[in-house]
């Protein structure tokens, strides 16, 4: 199996201090890649841009037409290019309205209304529902966003979990429209503001803030970093029409993923029904892994038991349910072999193993025993919660790195996606975006990625998962 390819020289990268074996999937050090033409047209045009077919449907949009003349969206969308667009209909953008506690467009300001325009549409590719996946789309909305999408077995499709498609697949000579029952409203809040409203997670939120941990997950944009100062370091353009193309990261953004068990099934599972019997579950666990720090009772010293029990359930990058492991189910994958990825925790040196079994025909199965067979599962029900610097799941059962969970992780051989090592690779849309676009290559600038150093004479580009990297 082939998966992410790096051209890198001259590089350090920081160890996991665990005693691992690394078979690493990545081709490192490529010297050539296969270069046959790869182009195509995917799409099937009509005469209107999508700004002509919006304003020529005012039963329907002329609300949302209104939003894109206000915002100067609208000379965007009749231009050349491709865009996606998730178009509210009239009902709808009077609802959101009133949700927002106004009775017009005219009562928003200008500045929320170019974000609400920009929540709705995706520049650079045109998403019909054939290639939707459940759960997060790889591609970002023009807000920077990720929009999810939720598919029913009545056929129905719904996006951001609340919003039904009722028309879909609108082509024209731009992109895609998919007509909506409801204007999309993501998350403003920081991911643990946003587990803090949410009340099946009291307890986890309870246990977050008195550990500090939740301190640990504020980070939105390295502000300092500027792509235009890197331009250079992309050679091969996209309108050299050559068969793969470079381009550097737009923006350094951090991201996070929490794992929680709901109140209930704390309860359910262990008897936890608050902070002191949390507490003494936690113990039970990790001090019989660390009995050298079974004394610490400060839960903000990361050795203490609380503390890596909550740690254990955060990561430093945005893993939508899809994005855990089923992304990388790519063509040149081998269909009857059993998938794995290895995440690592704000534990310290610990690990979850996601696997994807086929013979049982499930995904996303946490550190599951190959023995019993026995795992934690991500409820589908509950997960990609969004907000602006993560994502929350619900998990089914208590998440733990516990002795037996530390055995399996340390009497195995262990292969790795490189890729995964890097959580800027992730959290900047490079890993997600690869898949879609294999042609793609990023221009990685000198300090951008925490993990890797080098001279100022290496060049380090991140060359996604493509069969034709042979």
């Amino acid at each position: 199996m082939k998966n992410t390819c790096f051209r890198i020289n001259l590089v350090k990268i920081s160890s996991l201090k665990l005693i691992i074996s690394l078979a690493l999937l990545s081709l490192v050090g490529l010297s050539a890649c296969n270069s046959d033409d790869i182009g195509g047209n995917l799409y099937t045009f009509t005469d209107e841009t999508m700004g002509e077919y919006l304003r020529k449907h005012p039963d329907s949009y002329s609300e949302f037409t209104r939003l894109l003349d206000t915002t100067h969206v609208m000379s965007l969308l009749n231009t050349y290019g491709t865009y996606t667009c998730f178009a509210p209909d009239n009902k709808a953008m009077r609802a959101f309205y009133k949700l927002k506690g106004k009775s017009d467009l005219s009562d928003f300001s200008l500045d929320s209304l170019k974000q609400i325009a920009y929540d709705h549409i995706i520049m650079g590719t045109a998403v019909n529902s054939t290639s939707f996946v459940e759960g997060r789309l790889p591609e970002l909305s023009m807000s920077d966003r990720y929009i999810t999408v939720t598919m029913k077995n009545t056929g129905e499709i719904f996006i951001n979990k609340t919003s039904q498609i009722i028309v879909k697949d609108i082509i024209v000579h731009n992109g895609i429209i998919h007509q909506i029952d409801e204007a999309l409203n993501p998350v403003r809040d920081g991911v643990v503001e946003a587990i803090s409203k949410d009340a099946h997670f009291n307890l986890f939120y309870q246990a977050l803030e008195a550990t500090g941990l939740a301190d640990s997950l504020m980070l939105v944009q390295d502000d300092s970093y500027n792509a235009e100062n890197y331009k250079d370091l992309a050679t091969t353009t996209l309108d050299q029409n050559n068969w793969f193309y470079e381009v550097v990261p737009q923006k350094r953004k951090f991201g996070y993923t929490v794992l929680m068990e709901s109140d209930s099934t704390m309860n359910a599972s262990q008897g936890i029904t608050d902070m002191e019997s949390l507490k003494v579950y936690a113990a039970s666990v990790y001090d019989k892994v660390y009995p050298e720090d079974a004394n610490i009772t400060n839960p903000k010293d990361r050795r203490n038991s609380l503390n890596r029990f909550i740690a254990y359930h955060l990561i430093t990058k945005q893993l939508g349910y899809s994005t855990f492991i089923d992304a990388y189910d790519v063509a040149q994958m081998v269909k009857t072999r059993d998938m794995y990825e290895y995440v690592e925790t704000m534990c310290p040196n610990t690990l979850i193993e996601v696997s994807k079994i086929r013979s049982l025909n499930e995904t996303n199965l946490l550190n599951r025993d190959p023995e019993t067979g026995a795992a934690v599962r991500i409820v589908k029900s509950n997960s990609d919660n969004d907000a602006i610097n993560g994502v929350y799941h619900e998990v089914d059962k208590m998440l733990v790195y516990d002795q037996a969970t530390h055995n399996m992780m340390s009497t195995k051989r262990l292969r790795f996606d490189s890729a995964s090592f890097f959580d800027e690779l992730t959290n900047n849309n490079m890993r997600d975006k690869g898949v879609t676009d294999p042609n793609l290559r990023f221009a990685l600038p000198r300090g951008y990625v925490n993990r890797i150093s080098c001279t100022e004479q290496t060049v380090v580009q991140y060359l996604t998962g493509y069969p034709k990297y042979e």
